[in-house]
């Protein structure tokens, strides 16, 4: 596999490959989406007494939409 790290320094490079070599079982990898956490995680954000705020989503080329579209189920 080839690992691209943006650096030539030949320490960062062993340093990050030993790193991702150490937790490689800490995600998944499904296909072209990103990595997903192989960990059992749950969160909770505790708003108090206010109501959760939805706040107004990001844009993206029309070609993203459809991917983000395909990958979220409805």
């Amino acid at each position: 596999m080839k690992m691209r790290f943006g650096t030539e320094d030949p320490t960062v490079r062993d340093l990050m490959s030993r790193l991702l070599r150490a937790y490689r079982t800490l995600s998944t990898h499904q296909g072209d989406h990103p990595p997903a956490t192989a960990l059992p995680v749950q969160y909770h954000i505790d708003t108090g007494d206010t109501a959760p705020v939805m706040m107004k989503r990001c844009r993206h080329a029309q070609t993203e939409e459809k991917v983000i579209e395909d990958m979220v189920p409805t």
